[in-house]
């Protein structure tokens, strides 16, 4: 129920995110960790080590920092399929010790 909440709360900042797309790197984005940035493969790297279980893009994969806790920072990944394939988000929860992302979720 939690991650519910977490999910639908973070992914209220979706429309608020693509308004600065123009205007910010949204290949890389720094957290307390360590730099997150998305790599040649369209992988997720943070502070150089890749994210495992792997969080692969499709066409593109996009990374933004959403928020943060005490302990946490939290990343929304944006990946697209091209033109007729819908974006699908993921949210990466990144602590000290590890990275943890949710599935890719399709917002309809």
């Amino acid at each position: 129920m939690n991650k519910f909440i977490l999910v639908c709360l973070l992914l209220l900042f979706i429309p608020i995110i693509s308004l600065t797309y123009a205007e910010d790197n949204h290949h890389q984005i720094q957290t307390r960790f360590g730099l997150a940035y998305i790599n040649k493969d369209h992988s997720l790297v943070i502070d150089k080590i890749p994210v495992k279980p792997s969080v692969s893009g499709n066409f593109f994969l996009l990374v933004d920092k959403v928020t943060q806790t005490k302990g946490a920072d939290y990343l929304i990944l944006t990946s697209g399929g091209g033109s007729r394939c819908p974006a699908s988000y993921s949210i990466v929860k990144v602590t000290k010790f590890r990275a943890i992302p949710t599935d890719f979720l399709e917002i309809v």
